[in-house]
């Protein structure tokens, strides 16, 4: 029986070593897999959020047929919420309404 003791430390501390790799890897690994669809899941949320956005904006004007009547702090305060500011302006450039502050 004692011959076989040095080949059950060494078995022992290979067998450490290599687990004690494999879980880093597979830790490392998982933590970027969880970071690429955590980023993918903001970014689509963001998304979807300014789409909501613009569709309120637009169905304003379908409604009114001008921006005279646009006061936008509702649309403002969402985009603000989630971290967007938007402008809207007229043709000829001039700025009808900004989130940042209304004009």
């Amino acid at each position: 029986m004692p011959k076989y003791k040095p080949f059950r430390s060494l078995f022992t501390a290979y067998f450490v070593v290599i687990t004690g790799i494999t879980v880093i890897v597979f830790i490392f690994f998982g933590l970027h897999i969880i970071d690429r669809f955590f980023s993918y899941y903001v970014d689509k949320v963001h998304e979807e959020t300014q789409h909501m956005l613009i569709m309120q904006v637009a169905m304003h004007y379908k409604m009114y047929g001008s921006w005279n009547s646009y006061d936008g702090s509702e649309t403002g305060a969402a985009a603000k919420l989630s971290g967007d500011y938007f402008t809207i302006t007229d043709r000829n450039g001039n700025t009808i309404y900004t989130s940042e502050k209304g004009v």
